[in-house]
């Protein structure tokens, strides 16, 4: 399903990524399909094992002469399965669109309760929705931990998942955000899920908590309304970190054009799209 993030398809050629840093060596990105073959055996009571091919995306990480390579992998039964990798302050994390599986959340959401540092996570979500009060972790059954919400005038906790869309991606990136041990954010699509009212405080909680946690946020948008409440939300709190990026597929190429802050206020002032 990964597939279309390749140009044209093609997984085995893959793409780069390079990246300069201005207090650090440049890195560089290497995405495409595993050279090498996965078989998956499957074994069942009276019958041979069947023995299913499936195929490896493979990223590899270049910096300060280090390399490290990472797999990833999907078996036909089991949906998209990490291969377990040392977690290191240099990685990051990627949230895609659409629903969020909130399992790795949990976890994150249980270590920062136990260190007294969720309040972070329960400012966002009240930013986007002010009835919630507070963010529990509760096994109803007795065999499977939920996130729950407490909710102003509910009589009980509801799940999470009953808040909508917009509140399970901002619940995800929130508590990966909280917990300041990722280098990098990547978000696709920001604006998904959320109404245009709570745009401009959910750029304010992240410029603040990316700022105070030093990681560095990737946010992709198609609204010009997203990027004019990014602005006023970092001019807001005097931060100069903003920068836009409109990207523009030219006949054999694909040109990046930088806005800064400065930049993106002058173009609204007159009227002007940054989407071109």
């Amino acid at each position: 399903f990964w597939r279309s993030i390749f140009r044209g398809g093609d997984a085995e050629r893959g793409f780069l990524i390079r990246a300069s840093q201005l207090d650090g060596p440049p890195i560089r990105l290497t995405v495409r399909k595993s050279r090498g073959s996965h078989v998956a055996t499957h074994a069942q009571s009276s019958s041979p094992p069947i023995r299913t091919s499936t195929w490896m995306l493979e990223h590899e990480v270049e910096s300060a002469g280090a390399t490290k390579r990472f797999q990833f992998f999907q078996r036909p039964d089991e949906g998209l399965v990490t291969i377990p990798q040392p977690q290191s302050a240099t990685d990051g994390r990627w949230f895609t669109t659409g629903t969020p599986d909130l399992t790795l959340a949990l976890s994150y959401l249980s270590r920062l309760k136990q260190q007294g540092h969720d309040s972070q996570v329960r400012d966002l979500i009240r930013r986007i929705d002010e009835r919630i009060e507070g963010l529990e972790i509760l096994a109803p059954t007795g065999s499977q931990a939920s996130i729950f919400v407490r909710v102003s005038g509910e009589p009980m906790l509801l799940p999470l998942q009953m808040m909508g869309d917009g509140v399970q991606r901002c619940f995800d990136f929130a508590v990966v955000l909280a917990g300041g041990d990722s280098a990098y954010l990547a978000i696709d699509e920001i604006e998904n899920g959320l109404h245009h009212s709570v745009l401009e405080p959910v750029w304010n909680w992240l410029a603040e908590v990316s700022a105070l946690h030093k990681i560095q946020i990737f946010a992709t948008t198609h609204s010009e309304e997203c990027v004019q409440t990014a602005c006023r939300a970092f001019s807001a709190l005097n931060d100069d970190g903003l920068r836009v990026i409109r990207l523009d597929r030219q006949e054999h190429q694909t040109v990046a054009t930088v806005y800064d802050r400065n930049l993106v206020e002058a173009a609204e002032r007159m009227g002007i799209e940054i989407r071109g």
